[in-house]
């Protein structure tokens, strides 16, 4: 009789991905009041998170919060991601402008565009 032998195989899973931080946030430019979204699109194994949303409120841990801003600025939000392999961070910004609606150049500025974003605005208050 011929003799039997057994083997054993033992594999072991993989170790779990490292965390990437990447964010989504929409809008990311308003007019005071803005209410803006960021969904969380980050990767890797993901065991908790931080938003900053650069204005001072607080920390937040929700995946994909909402947050209000209700002062202008230019605020930078950052989303840290933390897992068994590491922690990730991935920033992004957020332009609040005031709505006021009038001119705001001072009286007797004028008007000066060339090589401004459209997102900015400067006046011309004459000189040298």
């Amino acid at each position: 009789m011929p003799a039997s032998a057994s083997i054993t195989i033992t594999v072991n899973p993989a170790p779990p991905a490292p965390p990437v931080a990447s964010f989504l946030a929409s809008p990311t430019a308003g007019i005071a009041p803005v209410t803006v979204a960021f969904t969380d699109t980050s990767t890797g194994t993901i065991t908790s998170r931080v938003w900053n949303f650069g204005d001072m409120s607080g920390a937040n841990n929700i995946q994909n919060p909402t947050h209000t801003y209700n002062t202008t600025g230019l605020f930078a939000v950052t989303l840290t991601v933390i897992g068994p392999r590491g922690t990730s961070s991935a920033r992004k910004q957020i332009l609040v402008q005031s709505g006021g609606g009038g001119d705001p150049c001072p009286a007797g500025a004028s008007h000066r565009r060339r090589g401004i974003p459209a997102s900015r605005h400067a006046c011309d208050q004459g000189g040298p």
